[in-house]
Formats: C-alpha cells, sequence, structure tokens
C-alpha cells in the first residue's frame, strides 16, 4: 500500500494496540480441558473472527466503522490483521480440489499474540465465513508443543465436517502427516460412517492399482503395520471389498489395519497441486 491507502490504514487502526485486540479474542475464549497443567488450551464460547476483533477494538462513529469495515472487504482481513498485529500466518491443514471446474483451497490457519497460538479457519473464497476468518482454538504457551497439539486436536474433533478437513474433503490436503493422522483416526473414531469418505478417496488412487515397494514401505513405517498386511490391505481397498467395507463401519478391523488406512489416505492426498 502506498500514499493515501497507507495513510487511511494507519488512521484506522493507529490508536488501537495488539494487546487490545488479544484482549478482544480471549474474552471469547474459555479453557478446554484437554492438556496437562501448567499448559492450557481453550475454545471459543461466543462467535470471534479475526475481522471481529479488528472492528472491535475501533472507536468511533457508525461512519467509521462502516470504512474500516469497507476497508477490510477491499484490501483483506487476514493481510490487515498481520499489518496491525505484526505477526504471521502459516498454515496447519491445508485442502485444496483441483479436478473439478471451480478448484479451490481452504483450511486451519495458525498465529501467535504474546504467549498464546490460535487456530482459525480461512474457507474458499466466495463462502460465507471468508470476510470474517473464525478463530476456533488457542494454547499457550505458545511454544509447548503438546500444547499447540492438543488444541489442534481439539479443534478438529470439534470441527473437522464444518471445515471440510479430511476425512470430509475430496482430494488433496497437507500439513504435519503425523498430526494428521491422528486427526482423522479421531474423526473416525467418533463417526465410523466417514470411512466410506475414506474408501471413495483411496478407490481410485493410483497409488493403489500398482503399488510400489516404497509405497508399502512409507505406509508401513507410518501407522507402525506389518508391511504384510499392508499389502493385504492395498488390493481390497482398491477393489472396494464389501467384506472390508462391513467391517470398517461395524468397528470390525485391528486397530493395525485402521492405522494402515488413515496412513494410505495421508500418503495419497498429501499433495498440494496449486504449489
Amino acid at each position: 500500500m502506498t500514499g493515501s491507502l497507507e495513510a487511511e490504514y494507519e488512521d484506522h487502526w493507529k490508536a488501537a494496540s495488539v494487546a487490545q485486540i488479544v484482549a478482544a479474542i480471549d474474552r471469547a475464549l474459555v479453557g478446554d480441558d484437554v492438556v496437562a497443567a501448567p499448559a492450557r488450551v481453550f475454545r471459543p464460547t461466543s462467535d470471534i473472527s479475526l475481522r471481529s476483533a479488528l472492528l472491535g477494538v475501533l472507536s468511533g462513529d457508525e461512519d467509521s466503522q462502516a470504512e474500516a469495515d469497507e476497508w477490510l472487504d477491499n484490501e483483506g482481513v487476514e493481510q490487515t490483521f498481520s499489518r496491525v498485529t505484526g505477526t504471521a500466518v502459516s498454515r496447519v491443514v491445508y485442502c485444496c480440489v483441483s479436478s473439478s471446474m471451480v478448484s479451490g483451497c481452504w483450511g486451519l490457519f495458525e498465529f501467535s499474540l504474546a504467549d498464546r497460538g490460535y487456530l482459525f479457519y480461512e474457507p474458499d473464497e466466495g463462502t460465507e465465513d471468508e470476510a470474517a476468518l473464525p478463530i476456533l482454538g488457542a494454547w499457550e504457551p505458545v511454544d509447548d508443543a503438546a500444547a499447540r497439539r492438543a488444541c489442534v486436536l481439539a479443534v478438529y474433533a470439534r470441527q473437522w465436517r464444518e471445515c471440510v478437513l479430511p476425512p470430509a474433503m475430496g482430494e488433496w490436503a497437507t500439513g504435519d502427516p503425523g498430526l494428521l493422522r491422528d486427526a482423522v483416526l479421531r474423526a473416525l473414531d467418533a463417526e465410523p460412517d466417514a470411512w466410506e469418505d475414506v474408501l471413495g478417496r483411496l478407490e481410485d488412487a493410483p497409488e493403489l492399482r500398482e503399488p510400489s515397494v516404497e509405497t508399502v514401505k512409507e505406509v508401513a513405517a507410518a501407522s507402525g503395520a506389518a508391511a504384510e498386511r499392508v499389502r493385504d490391505l492395498l488390493p481390497l481397498v482398491a477393489a472396494r471389498d464389501e467384506g472390508l467395507e462391513d467391517r470398517l463401519l461395524v468397528g470390525g478391523l485391528s486397530d493395525e489395519e485402521r492405522r494402515a488406512l488413515v496412513a494410505l489416505l495421508v500418503h495419497v492426498i498429501s499433495k498440494d497441486p496449486f504449489a
């Protein structure tokens, strides 16, 4: 931004502090008992988003609020939030569709302010939440890996269907493979019917039609399953074996087999086609 645009931007938020924005976010969060003290994880008890946090710290009349609202529509909520707070945003789980006429990407993202990390959802372009970027959880201290993991898994378990995350999505998803496998397994434990989504995605995967030694080794190593068990599963998945599907839906597969199938799913979808 240059010239008058830069001046306009500074005028909107020049009196706002990062502490005020943090307070606006944290007022909507409550502790979530999913991690051992002294670390903490938080979930929202009311709607809170990057947009509402930015607008919530502004003073002024309705016209000023409307101008700031219009600024966010034109210049972008995420871009403005990063500039105002001085924080960088990074991907946690990033999903894409590339085969349809209308492609798109969406996912979970993270940022840090003060001593907390926060997760928010960035939907595909043109959807209702695109203009808001809802905040879905937080953790502290920000550099506590166990607290971050617990927060991501808790948010994922609550939001994977609404956010169209694996196993709900159809094509590609990138992120930390181990974290993604654990998140998908939790989702499937809670909703076994979602195994149909897993089998549907794997059915046409080229990796299964002629599985390589490398694919078998990678899936076995990632899941902790025996390579022989992985080799036995692959043709059943490729053929959409009715017996396998029936056992999945009624919880008849072993933990080893379930881990192998989820590892296979993550192996297949872990690509960013627009990278």
